[in-house]
């Protein structure tokens, strides 16, 4: 991975941990807890820890790759959300394209619309709004 992409992808983490900030700042008493897993190159895992409930992998790209980039995206998120040990959580993939908005992949059934085996893409907002409502 070239210097330009990790700047990159720090950034881009960096942005989607001050939206969950944002979105659980009624929900914790202290949202500082979401950061960055600066450990994640040595022993893995997601790539932000301290949100409730999610395992949270962000990618942010020149091009969204739909279709099997996708598709080996959520796979990733789904391992890193069964690794911690009994302790799994509910995989959230956070992605957008250069200068677009961003998009949050998670499991249908948790907007009770569909199997367990569908999922669904949410706007940030959408997802925002959900986790406001439900958790609060």
């Amino acid at each position: 991975m070239g210097m330009h992409s990790k700047m990159k992808g720090k950034s881009g983490e960096r942005e989607v941990r001050d939206l969950f900030r944002r979105a659980f700042i009624n929900i914790l008493d202290d949202v500082s807890v979401i950061r960055r897993n600066h450990q994640q190159a040595e022993i893995g895992g997601a790539d932000l820890v301290g949100v409730p409930y999610y395992s949270v992998e962000v990618k942010r790209v020149k091009q969204i790759p739909w279709g099997k980039g996708l598709d080996d995206w959520w796979k990733q998120t789904v391992e890193q959300a069964e690794a911690p040990l009994g302790n799994p959580k509910v995989p959230c993939l956070v992605f957008r394209q250069d200068r677009g908005k961003w998009f949050v992949m998670v499991w249908a059934y948790l907007l009770n619309s569909a199997k367990t085996s569908s999922r669904v893409i949410l706007t940030w907002d959408e997802f925002e709004r959900f986790v406001k409502e439900n958790l609060t």
